[in-house]
């Protein structure tokens, strides 16, 4: 069953509780194929990165909005809520021709306006298949940085940035040739 659930971090919980059944909801929700991450916000807003753009819930699976909408050329990765839950950051790909050409970090107010781009960089890279969250993106635990992946090659894989909330500071973190660096987050 795709789903979100809450439950403790432990093998076979005893607290496991489905929140959000997205086979039950009407219409039915997939996130998949695209990276489906999900970040829930300090107000408790979910948000889910789907095929078809990002869209919220309340986390009782209410209230389901599209806030965000991905296009054939220009896919939404990623979402991530701010520490204080007031922006959501995304990275924002271009394509053509099954190839990405640009990856962008994109701040959004929580309902999904007021875009704010934080840098655009040139990227490369297919369309294969390099797995799980190979598009990834997280916030600092103060909120002043966000961490993200950009794909660095064909079939080379990605490399991890930084960049400060003001727009400056753009720094490569990692460099490893031929390595695919992906699902990161931020600890303290």
């Amino acid at each position: 069953m795709t789903g979100i659930y809450r439950q403790s971090p432990a093998q076979d919980p005893p607290d496991r509780e489905l929140l959000i059944n997205f086979s039950a909801l009407d219409p039915v929700f997939d996130p998949s194929p695209q990276d489906g991450s999900i970040s829930v916000s300090s107000s408790g807003k979910i948000a889910v990165s789907s095929f078809y753009g990002i869209f919220t819930f309340d986390q009782d699976g209410s209230n389901r909005t599209y806030i965000i909408e991905s296009t054939l050329d220009y896919h939404h990765y990623s979402a991530a809520w701010s520490p204080e839950g007031d922006q959501l950051a995304v990275l924002e790909l271009q394509w053509d021709s099954g190839a990405v050409q640009s990856l962008a970090v994109v701040l959004y107010a929580p309902d999904g306006t007021n875009a704010d781009t934080l840098v655009t960089m040139p990227a490369t890279g297919n369309q294969m298949w390099l797995g799980d969250k190979s598009y990834s993106l997280c916030w600092s635990p103060d909120g002043s940085q966000i961490a993200f992946t950009r794909p660095d090659g064909q079939d080379v894989g990605s490399h991890i940035y930084t960049i400060k909330t003001d727009r400056t500071g753009l720094t490569q973190i990692t460099s490893a040739a031929g390595v695919t660096d992906r699902s990161i987050s931020w600890g303290e």
